[in-house]
């Protein structure tokens, strides 16, 4: 007689790191909700650059660079933190870091699931 097969157990633990519920399509084709578990920010400063012109008038060209991330753990083994794109892109040497992909849309346009999270370059999984 066999035992049966024990519950299989995450590889991963997610923590949502952004304002909103995260829902995220699973391969099996069901939903994992990922409520939030605080609001992680990052500072960030723009500089005017210049200005394109747009038939009589301009709009002014800027660039944006990142400062300081505040309100997000530490990194710690077996946790993966769900952040905004903004966010993971000023870590870019932080590989436990992840953010939604693939948003997807009801017919007004609002983001109803993602199909993807995206991580920074040299993240294995």
């Amino acid at each position: 007689m066999s035992l049966p097969a024990k519950p299989q157990e995450p590889d991963m633990t997610f923590l949502n790191f952004t304002p909103h519920t995260v829902r995220v399509l699973l391969s099996n084709g069901g939903m994992l909700d990922l409520h939030s578990s605080g609001v992680a920010r990052v500072a960030s400063e723009t500089q005017a650059v210049g200005h394109a012109d747009l038939g009589g008038s301009s709009v002014a060209l800027t660039t944006q660079s990142f400062g300081v991330v505040t309100d997000l753990p530490d990194p710690s083994p077996g946790v993966m933190l769900v952040v905004s794109g903004m966010v993971r892109a000023a870590l870019p040497h932080r590989t436990d870091v992840v953010s939604p992909g693939g948003l997807q849309r009801d017919a007004l346009g609002r983001v109803t699931h993602c199909t993807s999270l995206v991580c920074n370059p040299g993240t294995g999984g």
